[in-house]
């Protein structure tokens, strides 16, 4: 799988949230259109709804994970789980690179505020970690 963590990153600076930037940059894999991608993916900025609770650009991550190797038979117990380990691993190596998957902690932010930070450079960066974690995760 080529590198799209640059295609993520220029995507977030064209205004897409984290989770959208993920997702779009990925989406001819997933099978999907970008528009479909940037829909789906598009509650999970901010930290889902801008909640600063779970990162989008890690909510992205996961969601091209299930596009890719995502199960669709509810008694698929096997696939169930190695979904879940890959999406654990996946987690785990976000989680050593920034320190937390959670954005309020990320970002230095407090959790109960409704307002985002200035799209910074942390943001775009995180977006990329991600997009990269996807390439190296399910190449």
């Amino acid at each position: 799988m080529e590198d799209r963590s640059k295609k993520a990153e220029a995507l977030f600076a064209e205004g897409y949230n984290c989770a959208q930037a993920v997702a779009v940059a990925y989406a001819d894999k997933m099978g999907v259109s970008e528009a479909q991608a940037a829909r789906i993916a598009s509650p999970f900025g901010g930290g889902m709804g801008k909640t600063r609770g779970v990162c989008g650009a890690v909510s992205g991550m996961l969601l091209v994970q299930g596009g890719y190797e995502g199960y669709g038979d509810p008694k698929a117990k096997e696939e169930k789980a190695a979904v879940y380990d890959k999406a654990r691993e996946m987690l785990e190596k976000f989680k050593a690179e920034n320190g937390s998957v959670i954005c309020a902690a990320l970002l230095g932010l407090d959790q109960n505020g409704d307002k985002c930070p200035p799209r910074g450079k942390k943001c775009g960066e995180l977006v990329r970690d991600a997009a990269k974690i996807v390439a190296d995760s399910l190449d």
